[in-house]
């Protein structure tokens, strides 16, 4: 995570697997020059969408934010419940098309997490940070 040039002397099989190749473009964006073929071309590791997402990933240094309850909302949109491990708790409403890393960047923003990123968890699961893409509306329940 740290040195993300080291994914240059890596092994073939390391340099084709996505989480890493990720954690090293988010470490040196330079580093997707020495990824596998197959991944240099993959939208999700390339160094600007990198650097947009929000979530971390594992062993990294960041507060984590429990996911849900999610709620479809009439009219559209979903409504979700974070919490901090400290108590903080907030409700946030989106759109029917946000994605995981929308609900990331919302809570970076909300509780003010210095670094900028933030572990998410779902029903105890972590989310991954190539989970970016994931939509919020299959956290959801439609509102009776």
């Amino acid at each position: 995570r740290e040195f993300g040039l080291a994914i240059r002397d890596a092994s073939e099989e390391l340099r084709r697997t996505r989480d890493l190749v990720f954690e090293a473009v988010r470490s040196d964006s330079v580093a997707l020059e020495f990824a596998h073929e197959d991944l240099k071309g993959d939208p999700d590791l390339q160094p600007e969408r990198v650097a947009e997402n929000r979530i971390a990933g594992q062993g990294a240094l960041a507060p984590v934010c429990l996911v849900g309850p999610a709620t479809r909302v009439l009219g559209g949109g979903v409504e979700i419940e974070l919490a901090t491990l400290s108590g903080e708790v907030a409700t946030m409403r989106f759109t029917e098309n946000a994605t995981m890393g929308e609900l990331a960047k919302s809570a970076v923003e909300r509780f003010t997490v210095d670094g900028g990123l933030v572990h998410l968890s779902v029903a105890g699961n972590a989310v991954r940070p190539l989970d970016i893409a994931w939509p919020l509306v299959r956290l959801a329940q439609a509102v009776m």
